[in-house]
């Protein structure tokens, strides 16, 4: 959700500026966004675009980015193998309570860290987190089959856990750095969590089904997450000290941002997608594997769909979205994801899976990467934004955690029947739209522009 969220909303803020200013304001909050306004301006004088610790920075974001959001995107091959070799005495929704935690701890803890990272505590999380996630990685290798609880600890708690103590940091410290060029060094950086989403589920396949095995398997995963992390601490530096955090730091308003209406509605409408939207995320594995297609498709499936994500749902909604406005790009997105889901019923053979993979992973990847951003179409002012994103953190958190098990109760196993779960998902998507849609005219409103 914070893919390029910052550079966005920077490019966006002047011209929103001048826009809002004829819109009704009390002098108090005009005062205040002035005041506000100062220290950014201060602040984004001395960037040093570029150079050897700023470049080996973002290198370690990259590493962070691989492991962690990156890492989320391979759970459904972990829910496929649970739910046929590891733990078949377990329903499909209790499975899913494993991969939902993971995620939710990862988008949510960025209400703490963010706060924190904005006071200048960054090695503080970075080395806590990491130490958390790879113990609780290496702990997943040894759980035995059939003891659920080992698994939610280990990959839902532990791991979740570490990744949000990580991610938020590693994104933001790139504002550090950069300010002309952070849409390029944003970009490299999630081109670490586009590259795992194809990396790790076909890796993990090989390993599970293959000779190496599940145990030893995660081991080479955490392995090769320990070299990343061992890098990551080693090269990534913030340029501010702890008393120029404090000093230069400009801080939101809570209560303005709370009593946002226009916001809150799209905040509700974000959390109605997320119930369905990650639905084939996490089920198309076990979708094609329960429908017969071959183990030599199905398992790349995943792969498959984070790959078409990558081009056409990360790098060209970005570009489109600063031609014509952000909620203006995510919604037709959007609004086409929830109508494919239908199709779902009609891509049980190998042709339609694979058909199906390429055509949802731009809608799925564009709602995610766009989402962060278009909280620049809401704030008042930069020093807004921090605040907006950990909110925003803990809707999407949720959302991610009911999600999933709703969608695998609704399953019904050991029958497995679709209907349902693909009824549930699409309409809980074009529902959400809808309310997405009204915040958007309200928007429209107050802003007086359809750039919105």
């Amino acid at each position: 959700m914070s893919e390029k969220a910052l550079s966005n909303f920077e490019q966006q803020h002047s011209a929103q500026d001048a826009v809002s200013s004829n819109s009704p304001n009390t002098s108090c909050d005009m005062q205040q966004e002035k005041a506000d306004d100062k220290p950014v301006d201060s602040f984004l004088q001395d960037f040093p675009e570029g150079g050897f610790r700023a470049w080996a920075t973002m290198a370690g974001s990259w590493g962070v980015m691989f492991i962690s959001f990156g890492m989320t995107q391979a759970y459904g091959v972990f829910q496929d193998y649970y739910t046929l070799v590891l733990l078949p005495n377990h329903t499909t929704s209790q499975i899913a309570w494993i991969g939902s935690l993971q995620i939710c701890l990862l988008y949510a803890c960025g209400v703490f860290t963010g706060v924190w990272f904005d006071k200048g505590y960054f090695n503080h999380m970075l080395i806590p987190g990491s130490v958390v996630y790879l113990v609780s990685f290496f702990m997943l290798s040894l759980c035995k089959p059939g003891q659920y609880y080992q698994f939610l600890l280990s990959q839902g708690l532990g791991m979740g856990l570490g990744m949000g103590l990580m991610a938020v940091p590693s994104i933001s410290i790139i504002s550090h750095y950069f300010h002309k060029r952070r849409a390029l060094a944003s970009g490299i950086v999630f081109s670490g969590t586009s590259l795992a989403g194809v990396i790790w589920p076909i890796a993990f396949n090989r390993f599970f089904n293959g000779k190496i095995g599940f145990a030893w398997g995660v081991r080479i995963g955490a392995f090769i997450s320990l070299g990343l992390l061992v890098f990551a601490n080693l090269i990534m530096r913030p340029r501010l000290s702890l008393s120029e955090h404090r000093a230069r730091q400009p801080k939101g308003n809570l209560k303005i941002v709370m009593t946002d209406y226009c916001w809150g509605i799209c905040l509700l409408g974000t959390f109605v997608v997320l119930l369905g939207l990650s639905f084939p995320f996490v089920y198309l594995q076990l979708f094609a594997t329960l429908h017969g297609v071959p183990d030599h498709i199905s398992q790349y499936s995943l792969a498959i769909l984070f790959a078409s994500g990558t081009v056409f749902g990360r790098m060209l909604p970005g570009q489109l979205a600063d031609r014509f406005g952000v909620l203006n790009v995510i919604l037709p997105y959007t609004l086409t994801g929830g109508a494919l889901i239908f199709a779902m019923f009609g891509a049980s053979s190998t042709g339609g899976l694979v058909a199906f993979a390429i055509v949802y992973g731009p809608c799925g990847g564009a709602f995610n990467s766009l989402f962060a951003a278009s909280l620049g179409s809401y704030a008042n002012n930069v020093s807004e934004f921090g605040l907006r994103l950990g909110l925003s953190g803990v809707v999407f958190g949720i959302g991610y955690l009911v999600g999933s098990p709703i969608t695998g109760a609704l399953l019904s196993p050991p029958q497995y029947d679709w209907t349902a779960s693909i009824i549930f998902s699409g309409v809980t998507v074009l529902v959400g739209c809808a309310i997405i849609l009204v915040s958007r005219q309200m928007l429209v409103r107050k802003k007086g522009t359809q750039h919105v």
